[in-house]
């Protein structure tokens, strides 16, 4: 019954030319996981009454469509599968402009919310319905709402994310992450937070923010320029500006990590989220080594950890799932 329903729903609107906004929103609502079996049953039928013999235009747009959704990158908890969301991408080309607009009303007034993942051991790239491009890094996470560049432009981080924001003076951008908010209009810049680290640092490559935190109004926060970074501390709610260094601007984007004075438990817990493995330091009072070493080569995890322990002042054992790193005696 539900799925014939669906099928109306489709069908009926075969043929309309609809808004891009409408577009977008359809796109959205039709990869949410709500009926994914409906819509998926829906879409072959549909798809069993068509014979259309797709040529090389026809592939080029599928591509560009394929590519536009992401369906490689990032692991997004609204796809329903990944089968599903092919079919249905294949679906919404053979109709070009044809998008459903029912009850497009209730749909944009009903407030939902997009959760983008980037699993341990994995790196994941988005485009915003504002054109905004955002890369995350290893076990991060971005929610934004349904109303993302209707009302706002706010989106939540948990773990690193690295923007390049669209300009839009009327309407700011807002990171939520940590307790803070990093207010922008069109910039490039980085936020790292993570829940299990102590500080929260932002790195701004060009535009210009403003960063609140718990205590400090956004009218009272503090302003960046490019060049900066400022690492605030979650725990004495105090904040630190710095200039950047030649390798701060090594991105993790591209494979680059610098790590400057940086102990070996910060080191640790870092390239677990690189790489999803477990790193237990079984010497407490190696934990508080501290090294400065940058990482630009595409290196895989042995050569790093080799490169850590250059002075041989560690014993590195490589367990099924396990490292563990103790003190050479």
């Amino acid at each position: 019954m539900r799925t014939n329903y669906i099928y109306s729903i489709i069908t009926k609107f075969f043929g309309n030319d609809m808004p891009k906004e409408v577009q977008l929103r359809f796109q959205h609502w039709f990869l949410q996981t709500e009926d994914s079996l409906e819509k998926e049953k829906a879409l072959h039928k549909i798809w069993d009454g068509i014979e259309v013999k797709a040529d090389e235009k026809t592939r080029r747009k599928y591509a560009k469509l394929n590519a536009r959704i992401d369906l490689a990158e990032g692991n997004r908890k609204y796809f329903a599968v990944k089968r599903m969301a092919v079919v249905a991408a294949m679906f919404l080309l053979m109709l070009g402009s044809a998008w459903m607009a029912w009850n497009m009303k209730d749909m944009q007034d009903e407030e939902s919310f997009y959760i983008v993942e980037a699993p341990l051991g994995e790196k994941s790239k988005l485009t915003l319905p504002d054109g905004t491009v955002v890369w995350l890094n290893a076990g991060s996470q971005l929610r934004y709402s349904s109303h993302f560049n209707k009302n706002n432009r706010d989106v939540t981080l948990e773990g690193e994310g690295y923007f390049e924001v669209t300009r839009q003076q009327e309407k700011e951008f807002i990171v939520y992450s940590a307790g803070c908010g990093v207010h922008v209009k069109g910039t490039v810049f980085n936020v790292k937070a993570y829940p299990e680290d102590p500080t929260m640092e932002v790195r701004l490559y060009e535009g210009s923010v403003c960063l609140s935190t718990p205590s400090v109004r956004e009218e009272d926060g503090i302003y960046m320029e490019p060049g900066e970074k400022v690492h605030y501390n979650k725990k004495n709610k105090t904040t630190r500006k710095e200039k950047l260094l030649y390798q701060d601007d090594l991105s993790w984007k591209d494979g680059y990590y610098h790590f400057a004075d940086n102990s070996l438990k910060e080191i640790a817990a870092e390239l677990e989220r690189i790489f999803n493995v477990r790193i237990k330091i079984e010497d407490d009072d190696i934990e508080k080594y501290r090294y400065h070493i940058s990482f630009v080569n595409h290196e895989v995890l042995p050569d790093m950890l080799d490169a850590i322990n250059n002075d041989k002042k560690l014993i590195i054992t490589y367990n099924k799932d396990t490292i563990e790193i103790r003190k050479r005696r």
